[in-house]
């Protein structure tokens, strides 16, 4: 089974980033084990410490795997939802998770808990969108590996 756990506290003072740094990684998924921080400042530093410019990412500690992100859309929403969507890197429609993401402007944090129960294995690779309809605003690929 598969847990997604929406990180709401702090985001209002998360809301106020630096506008460059929104600029800067718009259409970036960034990835980590570690808690995405509850400040503006440390954001940019969680960032700065664990962006992979090539949108692909290895975790290794799991299984269970414990997933925390900061996703830079391309674009303000506005009041449309955005969808976040996990599946197969090598076959996008066998999908695992389709979830909606809350959004604050261009910013969204998630944090989830994937399982082998709910069909992640390890050695493989998933794909990760946030998308608005059809338009993809943020990416990346997640390689997830054995402790």
């Amino acid at each position: 089974m598969i847990s997604i756990l929406i990180a709401v506290v702090g985001l209002a003072s998360i809301a106020n980033a630096d506008d460059k740094l929104v600029r800067r990684h718009a259409g970036h998924i960034v990835i980590s084990p570690d808690p995405v921080p509850e400040d503006a400042a440390a954001l940019a530093e969680f960032v700065k410490l664990n962006l992979a410019k090539d949108r692909n990412y290895d975790l290794y500690n799991g299984p269970p795997w414990d997933v925390n992100l900061v996703a830079f859309l391309s674009r303000d929403p506005g009041r449309e939802a955005v969808t976040f969507r996990i599946s197969d890197a090598k076959d996008p429609k066998q999908t695992l998770v389709v979830s909606r993401a809350p959004t604050r402007g261009r910013l969204v944090i998630m944090s989830l808990s994937a399982t082998t129960a709910a069909g992640f294995e390890v050695g493989k690779t998933y794909s990760m969108r946030m998308t608005r309809g059809k338009t993809v605003l943020a990416r990346c690929e997640l390689l997830l590996r054995q402790r």
